[in-house]
């Protein structure tokens, strides 16, 4: 553990290196942000990251971090429980994005157990933190094991009924280039979220299948039909799986990351909003998540927490040469 600057306020911000199966890993602990991603033998880092400290404070975009409370949108910042509306922080026009404009992604985790390829940070939210009831434990578990594989673990308990949809954030680019338009993505979900102008829910769900959402099939980012641009939910599931089940690949010449997860989402962006840093289009960001606006959305799967529950969210990225 090495000192990486400290935040405004004087907290001293660390970087953690783990080494396993093949992988290494940077760990910051302002947003528990994954730096760096490398797998051996490999030319190119695996996902985008920042020098310094400053970068990340200028940058503000949410690169590599863990988003939460609440990963992605909830309209207009409120939402009901238990009969009463809950006001939230507004960070995104009228609408919370990512748990709002203080929320996990920067915030400086504590260190709780680090070992050569296995790290857990730890990260406490009071009653009331940008609006959202309950007093809230947090954690996330970053571990390298063969072959070429990252395992997180996100937990949270809670004292009052809350909602909880934590995710990491990372922005994936497997082969070096200014942009991801040379990789190809799969994504095995029947239907999708459309949403409006501002990348909130318009309803229901949609079936992919003959749409240009269908990705049943790998398909390049950028081909002859043009770009293919997404910041849409991918529904996984009904409710949260108890296992890691295969939801994705992303693939470049000579390398695939298959992505497993038990969330019954996956939000994939493909980065054409980024900005004061990474280039736009720099990254993908495959986000295994609850679906977005769902503490509004009763017929969406659910992100309530209540005391004496153990929410309990585990995601899998395998690396493998081809």
């Amino acid at each position: 553990m090495e000192p990486f600057g400290r935040t405004a306020s004087g907290e001293e911000v660390h970087l953690l290196g783990l080494s396993g199966g093949g992988l290494r890993a940077e760990v910051m602990t302002l947003g528990a942000t994954i730096r760096s991603l490398r797998l051996d033998g490999w030319p190119h880092p695996l996902t985008l990251g920042f020098a310094t400290l400053e970068d990340y404070v200028r940058v503000r975009g949410h690169v590599g971090v863990v988003a939460g409370r609440y990963a992605n949108r909830i309209a207009a910042g409120r939402f009901p429980v238990d009969g009463r509306i809950v006001e939230l922080d507004r960070n995104e026009g009228a609408n919370t994005l990512h748990g709002g404009t203080d929320g996990f992604a920067f915030r400086v985790w504590n260190v709780i157990e680090a070992s050569a390829a296995r790290l857990r940070l730890a990260l406490t939210s009071s009653a009331g933190d940008q609006g959202f009831p309950g007093h809230l434990e947090a954690s996330v578990t970053y571990r390298l094991r063969a072959p070429g594989t990252l395992e997180m673990t996100f937990e949270a308990t809670t004292d009052a009924a809350t909602v909880v949809n934590l995710t990491q954030h990372s922005y994936f680019t497997l082969d070096g280039a200014p942009t991801i338009d040379g990789h190809a993505l799969e994504v095995w979900a029947p239907s999708y979220v459309p949403v409006d102008g501002a990348s909130l829910p318009l309803g229901g769900t949609a079936d992919v299948a003959g749409t240009p959402f269908d990705l049943a099939a790998p398909r390049p980012l950028a081909d002859a039909r043009g770009l293919l641009r997404l910041d849409h939910n991918y529904c996984l599931a009904d409710v949260r799986r108890p296992e890691p089940v295969a939801a994705a690949r992303l693939t470049v010449p000579g390398l695939a990351m298959t992505l497993a997860t038990t969330e019954p989402g996956l939000q994939v962006y493909t980065g054409d909003k980024l900005q004061r840093g990474p280039l736009p289009r720099a990254g993908l960001c495959l986000e295994p998540q609850i679906w977005p606006d769902a503490p509004n959305r009763p017929d969406f799967p659910s992100p309530l927490l209540r005391p004496g529950e153990v929410y309990r969210h585990r995601t899998v990225l395998t690396f493998q040469r081809s």
